[in-house]
């Protein structure tokens, strides 16, 4: 497949997109089924007993209910985790034309994953602000209003979503190239936000227009069928006695649209994030994707001792043995420690000239 992405528009990038996504599609979908899995049993066990008709449990069956919804949570998180930076890096393979198979994408994220969960953690932070301030200024408001209540429901809404929607969404649009940046470059996630953002100045629109265009239809169908869902069958006697099931079935729309919705978007922002660099620092997408593939191993035939670690091949006349990242953490820690090397080397250098200057030369001992 070409890597060539630097003469192609949004549509042009959407296409790609689903050429790849079409041709590996149980691939993707076996990377998006964990993590989708996760978000399942994690919506299933926000479920709670209601401690007013249950008021004879323990406290402890509270407690551990709540645990049990945080411990799933944190699977989730950890599940898209390996799921984003694992197709980050699959598009890449796929692009160089290069087989990979999902053990060896999953396991080629563990020195990369602790960075992503930060910067989906600055995401969230840094995104989701505007919205909480929003909020917040809307109960304010609206406390002072003393007019009908439908109207004061209207009220909150649009100030919601001048003040909070509004700038969520131009922020999350900025951050958006962070994960490929960080899986790519191999780059720590406050370089991988910085890379993010200013890749996209001036390109806003077209993040927006790439990002849109296949989120908006998803998510639609999503809630529509949840809708319909909770419109058809949520007074029956069953799901009003299980409320467990009724919450996996109103999660089953969504749970099918993000398996294929997640690989597609992740591709698609890969995609943009080599043609951003190729147009604006004239960085070829062969060459950066080359540097994206010197951490492996990702053959499950050539097993070593570093299998569930990739690690840096040899360059051109070197005769090292590769260095796993996971001794050193990242390519910056590396480098830092080669300039160290290359300090402590100068240093002792000097010190052999200094000793060889104080030393009296051979004619000057013959005529003594």
């Amino acid at each position: 497949m070409s890597t060539t992405t630097a003469s192609l528009k949004v549509n042009g990038i959407l296409r790609q997109a689903a050429c790849i996504l079409g041709a590996n599609f149980l691939f993707f979908v076996g990377l998006a089924l964990l993590p989708q899995l996760a978000d399942l049993a994690s919506s299933m066990a926000s479920v709670h007993p209601d401690p007013w008709r249950s008021s004879s449990l323990p406290n402890l069956l509270f407690f551990l209910s709540y645990l049990l919804s945080f411990v799933l949570w944190v699977i989730d998180l950890i599940a898209q985790v390996y799921c984003v930076g694992a197709i980050c890096l699959t598009t890449a393979h796929i692009l160089k034309e290069k087989k990979i198979s999902i053990r060896s994408a999953l396991s080629a994220v563990n020195p990369r994953a602790i960075r992503i969960i930060w910067i989906f953690l600055i995401q969230a932070v840094l995104s989701f602000l505007p919205l909480l301030i929003a909020l917040i200024l809307a109960q304010v408001i609206v406390s002072q209003i003393t007019i009908l209540n439908e109207s004061n429901s209207w009220i909150s809404l649009v100030i919601v979503f001048i003040f909070g929607g509004i700038p969520t969404c131009f922020l999350l649009l900025r951050y958006v190239l962070a994960p490929s940046a960080c899986m790519i470059e191999d780059i720590s996630p406050y370089s991988s936000i910085e890379r993010s953002v200013d890749l996209g100045r001036g390109k806003r629109w077209k993040i927006f227009c790439a990002a849109a265009i296949p989120a908006i239809p998803a998510f639609s169908l999503s809630l529509v069928l949840q809708w319909k869902i909770e419109q058809h069958l949520s007074g029956f006697l069953f799901f009003v006695r299980y409320p467990v099931a009724f919450r996996a079935l109103d999660k089953l729309p969504d749970f099918f649209i993000q398996l294929v919705f997640t690989p597609f978007f992740y591709i698609v922002m890969t995609l943009l994030y080599l043609q951003l660099v190729e147009q604006q620092e004239g960085v070829s997408c062969n060459e950066l994707l080359n540097g994206a593939l010197k951490t492996k191993p990702y053959d499950d035939e050539e097993p070593g001792p570093w299998d569930d670690a990739p690690y840096i091949e040899p360059g051109p006349g070197d005769s090292s043995v590769g260095i796993p990242w996971s001794i050193y953490g990242s390519q910056d820690a590396l480098q830092q420690l080669q300039e160290e090397t290359d300090i402590l080397e100068a240093v002792s250098m000097e010190e052999i000239r200094e000793t060889d200057s104080s030393r009296p030369n051979d004619s000057e001992e013959s005529q003594a």
